[in-house]
């Protein structure tokens, strides 16, 4: 038979698909890290505004692109899993429900430097209100009543969002070629190499 009239992936060899996977992960690999890259581009934008405003309605809009693009990208996730977090808005919160209180002067200054401690330590929000309030406990003014102010829940500044096993975005599809060269490449060089070598020696066998 000719040849040139077999389909095109029947003339070619095994290791032209090996040759085009190998060519094929340097690409997958590098649009990965962009999808990496550009979630930290995104989240450092959220930190950023947090920490010049601490007004979620103006950190809104950047958390919403930030939170659609993780959730539609792979390799898109926060590293170690660790949750994107407001304190900005966490310590603007806390004044507030401080002025809202009826707190003295000297508890108001406890409340100032249990915030100062909390945040200097690097407490994680889902704790920080709890260590502001075993701050006050303890280092409450002789002879007051220390007066514990209820803070609002820390899931309003605390986010984790899962980035996708697999997304159809440029990075997949690279990633999903590069796993369909591989199976072409080893089912050839299996049926092309292989195979034809184990059919050879049966038939070739002295013992039928």
């Amino acid at each position: 038979m000719n040849s040139h009239k077999q389909p095109l992936i029947q003339r070619l060899r095994w290791w032209h698909f090996f040759l085009l996977f190998i060519l094929s992960l340097p690409l997958s690999a590098w649009l990965l890290r962009q999808n990496n890259l550009k979630m930290i581009e995104l989240r450092d934008a959220v930190v950023l505004i947090d920490a010049r405003t601490g007004d979620i309605k103006q950190i809104e809009p950047a958390l919403l692109e930030f939170r659609e693009f993780v959730l539609s990208h792979m390799n898109a996730n926060l590293p170690n899993n660790k949750p994107l977090e407001l304190p900005g808005s966490f310590n603007k919160a806390v004044d507030q429900a401080r002025a809202r209180a009826s707190v003295g002067d000297a508890n108001q200054q406890v409340y100032q430097q249990a915030q100062a401690e909390c945040e200097k330590l690097e407490i994680p929000l889902s704790v920080r209100a709890q260590c502001i309030q075993d701050y006050v406990l303890a280092n409450a003014p002789a002879g007051e009543e220390p007066t514990l102010i209820e803070f609002p829940p820390k899931e309003q500044f605390s986010y984790n969002f899962i980035s996708p096993r697999w997304s159809p975005d440029l990075a997949g599809l690279t990633v999903l070629i590069s796993f369909f060269l591989g199976v072409v490449a080893v089912s050839k060089y299996l049926l092309d190499s292989v195979y034809p070598r184990i059919t050879s020696s049966i038939q070739n066998d002295p013992l039928e």
